[in-house]
C-alpha cells in the first residue's frame, strides 16, 4: 500500500507524531524530536548550514551512486513499527539491490530526501488504527489559530504586513488636509481639555522612535501617531500634553 507523510505534529509525551496514510486512512508513528524535525525539514526541502546525520548519509549515498529506491513499513509488534530501506548501488561493473532493516523514522528522512516512494505492507495496514479524524481536528485547530484575531469588544482584525505601517502622504492636497485636521484637533483639545486620543493609557498605544537632523533620538508612546508627529514637527502641543522639542 503506497502512502505519504501528511504532517509532523508535537505531542504531550515529548515526541513528535508523524501522520502517514492515503485517501483511505492514516496512522501515527511517534518519533524522537530530533528525527521529527529532520523529517519536517526534508518535507520542506530545507537544509542545515552544516549537514547533520541524515543529510550526511544522503551525501554519502550520492557520492557512491547509491539510490534510495523505496521504504516499506513491514511489521508492527507491541506498538513498535519496523521498516526496510531498499537501496540500489550501481557502478561500472554491476548493479545490486540492498535491503536494510532500520527504524521507520530514519527511513522516512532518507526516503523523503531522495523523493522516493513510501509503502506499508498489507498486514500492517490492516492492523493500524485509522487516525484521520484526529488529523482533521489538528488541521482545523491550526487553521483557526492562523485566522483573524479578536480585538476589544469581540471585533476581529487582521495583522497588516510590516510594510503597510508607513504613513503615506504623497499628494500635496492630502498633506494639507491632514495638517489642517491635526491643527483643528490640537486646538479643540486645548479648549475642551485633552481627548482620549491624547491619553495613551486609556487606549491601545504604540511605541515610536523619531530622529532629528542632529542625530538625536526620541522614544515615546502614543495612541494617535499622526497627531503626535504633527506636534513634534510644529512644536505645538495641547494643554495637558507634555510639549517636546521640535524634531526637524
Amino acid at each position: 500500500m503506497r502512502v505519504e507523510v501528511f504532517g509532523v505534529f508535537p505531542t504531550d509525551q515529548h515526541t513528535l507524531a508523524i501522520f502517514i496514510g492515503n485517501e483511505e486512512k492514516c496512522f501515527v508513528i511517534h518519533v524522537e524530536p530530533s528525527v521529527g524535525r529532520a523529517i519536517a525539514m526534508s518535507m520542506r526541502g530545507e537544509h542545515n548550514e552544516r549537514p547533520l546525520t541524515h543529510e550526511l548519509v544522503g551525501y554519502i549515498f550520492n557520492a557512491f551512486d547509491i539510490k534510495v529506491e523505496r521504504m516499506v513499513v513491514n511489521d508492527l509488534r507491541s506498538n513498535t513499527y519496523f521498516a526496510r530501506l531498499i537501496l540500489r548501488a550501481s557502478n561500472e561493473v554491476h548493479s545490486k539491490v540492498i535491503e536494510i532493516d532500520a527504524r521507520p523514522s530514519d527511513c522516512l528522512v532518507l526516503t523523503i530526501q531522495a523523493k522516493a516512494p513510501i509503502f506499508v505492507s498489507q498486514e500492517v495496514w490492516d492492523e493500524t488504527e485509522d487516525r484521520s479524524e484526529e488529523l482533521e481536528k489538528i488541521r482545523q485547530a491550526l487553521k483557526e489559530k492562523k485566522g483573524p484575531k479578536t480585538g476589544p469588544g469581540g471585533r476581529q482584525y487582521f495583522r497588516r504586513p510590516a510594510g503597510r505601517f508607513r504613513i503615506k502622504l504623497c499628494h500635496p492636497e492630502r498633506r494639507r488636509a491632514t495638517k489642517r485636521g491635526c491643527e483643528a484637533r490640537v486646538a479643540r483639545a486645548a479648549v475642551e481639555g485633552p481627548s482620549p486620543s491624547f491619553q495613551p493609557m486609556n487606549k491601545s498605544g504604540c511605541v515610536y522612535i523619531l530622529s532629528s537632523k542632529s542625530r538625536v533620538l526620541y522614544i515615546g508612546v502614543t495612541s494617535d501617531l499622526k497627531v503626535r508627529l504633527f506636534e513634534h514637527r510644529t512644536g505645538k502641543a495641547a494643554e495637558g500634553v507634555v510639549a517636546e522639542k521640535k524634531l526637524r
